[in-house]
């Protein structure tokens, strides 16, 4: 096995690079596989370095010390989970993607000159063949999805008519990944032409618009008002988003703890876009299960079967009916996960458990202004903190694999392109 990972030339450099390459077009075409991809690249570095230096590698426990007090936490609400068995195959689960992230940032911190290079030109090719993907696919009708999803028997127009699919909606969860690759894409060409830099960020919203992703360029334009304060207030910048963060995420319950129940309001119902009336139930509702257990909460992944989750409400769709009316079906009022990141952390891991999470986010804006001195790699992490906020805030279960997969290499890839060596410093 030595000789033939020597013969290949492996380093955890070529790894990643591999990895940089192959996790755009996979989040558009299977974003599911994003966990796989990332577990498999943590295994070969793990195994290459046992290989050529006979020790495991030096990780750094003190960078992510915040993300082992959430796992930690989550695996002693075990103890008063309403689901303790699913709470502690999800505590390891977590613990799973944790160790596989530290030792790809221990492999991204000890990147050599010639490993960044590479890297480098590795991602730019990834975000190009992605963005070709994603166009493809979005000015397609998603032709290579419906071929890999229901085979060459279906046309589009009977997926979207006769089965009644969207099939737009299996786009969204590579177009935010995509949304979040950008930024270090874009600083990447930043440093040869400022243009392209722009260009890229607009094409990324532009097929984030035309794919039907709002939760994407809602997230991207965030990122610009980070990455604009981040430019312009260098020293200030970090302190400014740091305190809206911990607001954000210590008051989130609050606003719809204290707001009527949306499915009081006809005009809302009636006006306001689907997809926000629809989030707006489900988040009064999780504020009010939040009041019932606010300092522990109901135990890691207990969102599913909180209680009262499973009746079934009207979910309302934007067509309407020949009389005018909104097109609607029952539902679960939980579907799953609060589509929150940070209400199911409250929800699940009380206020102990927002605290920890909250701290991460806060940790990263103040840690960005402190380590990047220049303008530019501080708006690109900035804007990628901003995106990453935004799309947990809007769309997805915080715990499913996939998406921490994809937040893992997003960060790894913003730091490998910010040129750091190991104490931190520009390199």
């Amino acid at each position: 096995m030595s000789r033939f990972l020597f013969s290949l030339r492996l380093s955890a450099g070529t790894v990643l690079a591999l990895a940089a390459v192959l996790t755009p077009s996979l989040a558009v075409l299977a974003p599911r596989g994003l966990a796989p991809l990332f577990v498999i690249a943590a295994i070969v570095v793990l195994v290459l370095h046992a290989v050529r230096k006979r020790s495991f590698p030096a990780l750094e426990p003190k960078s992510p010390l915040l993300l082992a007090g959430v796992v930690i936490w989550g695996a002693i609400s075990v103890l008063w989970s309403i689901v303790p068995e699913a709470s502690l195959r999800m505590s390891v689960s977590l613990f799973g993607i944790f160790l596989a992230g530290l030792v790809l940032l221990a492999a991204v911190r000890s990147f050599s000159g010639a490993d960044r290079n590479y890297f480098n030109i590795s991602l730019l090719a990834g975000a190009l063949i992605g963005l070709g993907v994603l166009g493809f696919e979005v000015f397609s009708d998603a032709a290579l999805l419906r071929l890999l999803k229901w085979g060459p028997g279906l046309t589009a127009e009977q997926i979207r008519v006769d089965l009644g699919i969207n099939y737009f909606t299996y786009l969204k969860n590579g177009i935010s990944v995509i949304a979040l690759l950008i930024w270090p894409v874009a600083l990447l060409l930043w440093r040869r032409d400022r243009r392209l830099a722009a260009a890229v960020i607009f094409i990324a919203a532009a097929a984030a618009y035309f794919g039907e992703s709002k939760a994407s360029v809602a997230a991207l334009a965030t990122g610009a008002i980070f990455a604009g304060i981040g430019a312009i207030l260098p020293k200030k910048g970090g302190v400014l988003l740091g305190f809206l963060i911990a607001a954000g995420v210590l008051l989130a319950p609050v606003p719809f703890y204290l707001a009527g129940d949306p499915q009081d309001s006809v005009e809302l119902r009636e006006k306001a876009p689907a997809a926000a009336y629809n989030r707006l139930k489900i988040w009064h509702f999780t504020a009010q299960k939040i009041a019932q257990r606010p300092i522990l909460g109901w135990g890691l992944d207990s969102s599913r079967v909180i209680p009262g989750g499973q009746e079934e409400i009207k979910v309302y769709y934007d067509s309407r009916d020949s009389a005018g009316n909104r097109q609607f079906e029952f539902q679960e009022r939980m579907p799953l996960h609060p589509h929150n990141a940070f209400l199911q952390v409250w929800l699940e891991l009380g206020l102990i458990g927002a605290i920890l999470c909250g701290l991460i986010p806060v940790s990263i804006s103040l840690a960005i202004c402190r380590i990047l001195p220049d303008g530019p790699n501080r708006a690109a992490a900035f804007g990628a903190l901003g995106t990453a906020l935004t799309l947990a805030g809007l769309s997805y279960g915080l715990w499913q694999s996939w998406w921490l997969a994809a937040l893992w290499l997003a960060a790894l890839f913003m730091i490998a392109s910010q040129g750091l060596r190991k104490n931190g410093e520009p390199g």
